[in-house]
């Protein structure tokens, strides 16, 4: 870690704990990191489910193809209730705040 690296990191903290005094700083503190949250909650679902996808068109029996069915389910879903876990306790948090 380098010099500015560190002097980055104690910029940005700063900020944070500027915006953090004002329960205004405090929402948008949480709704950002909510939302950041959220995106890589998405983004790393779809690839998953690109990937599970993907190995359905390499199944060579009615067995393998199940299970990439299954397979494909099963990240739809748990991508789903994660998200709704994460989205609801971003939301708690700004009820607590407010």
């Amino acid at each position: 870690m380098r010099l500015w690296h560190t002097i980055f990191a104690v910029f940005v903290v700063a900020l944070i704990l500027t915006a953090a005094r004002e329960p205004a700083g405090r929402v948008a503190i949480i709704v950002f990191v909510t939302g950041s949250v959220e995106l890589i909650c998405g983004l790393t679902a779809v690839m998953m489910l690109f990937h599970t996808i993907g190995s359905l068109g390499h199944s060579r029996g009615f067995l393998e193809s199940v299970q990439c069915v299954m397979a494909t389910v099963l990240v739809t879903t748990v991508a789903a209730w994660m998200m709704l876990a994460m989205l609801t306790i971003g939301a708690r948090m700004v009820e607590r705040v407010v």
